[in-house]
């Protein structure tokens, strides 16, 4: 278990780790929000039904990822995602997934997130004690999550 994931399973119960494609870990964060799919409805009030109105399903839609409170195991990973494409709009677009760890370390809930690109990244306040990368805040656009387990 790395030096940075003993300190933050000493201090908080779970952990969030994002990974790329390739199963490789690139973050830790301590919060995570933004694992919803909502679905659009389509109301149709139908002639001599006066008590309800109808709801038929629409389109799925997706809210923004939001990571924060992070350690990078590769202190410039993320900001090379973010910074591609800053001249000419051509994102990268990453399937990546968000696990929850516990203490042990073993994984508890993964999500599959396709093509997710970064749209905001905050650095903390910087702290000359402490030597770890940090993010203070990632924030994902996405096609959509799924559950894994």
């Amino acid at each position: 278990m790395s030096q940075s994931r003993q300190d933050q399973t000493s201090v908080h119960k779970f952990v969030f780790v994002l990974t790329l494609e390739n199963n490789v870990s690139i973050a830790e964060f301590s919060e995570c929000s933004g694992l919803s799919i909502e679905r659009d409805t389509k109301p149709y009030s139908e002639g001599g039904v006066n008590d309800f109105t109808h709801a038929f399903p629409g389109r799925l839609k997706h809210a923004n990822i939001e990571l924060k409170r992070g350690v990078t195991t590769d202190s410039k990973a993320l900001w090379k995602w973010f910074d591609a494409g800053r001249f000419d709009l051509k994102v990268t677009r990453r399937d990546i997934s968000i696990k929850l760890l516990d203490v042990a370390g073993n994984t508890v809930r993964q999500w599959d997130v396709r093509g997710a690109f970064p749209v905001k990244i905050k650095a903390p306040t910087l702290n000359s004690a402490n030597s770890e990368a940090a993010v203070e805040q990632l924030e994902l656009a996405h096609r959509g999550i799924q559950l894994v387990y």
